[in-house]
């Protein structure tokens, strides 16, 4: 494995893809002080986003359960991927 393909790693923060060194957040910012995060993983194959309304779904579910309105549409999450 070479060293440079890890150099520039995309990071999503606040509706915006931005080179990891360059992700900042508030110190004072909610998932900060309070660890609210939800992890889901969507497989792609082929370039294709895997079973999507499912994972979609499913993120939405999370983020209820944790009491964090869902920031964007479902065609914008898809937008981004």
């Amino acid at each position: 494995m070479h060293a440079e393909r890890f150099q520039v790693t995309p990071v999503f923060l606040n509706g915006r893809i931005v080179p990891r060194e360059e992700a900042r957040i508030s110190p004072l910012d909610r998932g900060y002080l309070f660890a609210d995060a939800i992890y889901e993983v969507i497989p792609v194959y082929r370039s294709k986003l895997f079973l999507w309304s499912e994972h979609y779904r499913r993120l939405e579910r999370s983020l209820g359960a944790i009491g964090l309105t869902n920031p964007y549409p479902e065609h914008k999450w898809r937008g981004h991927l």
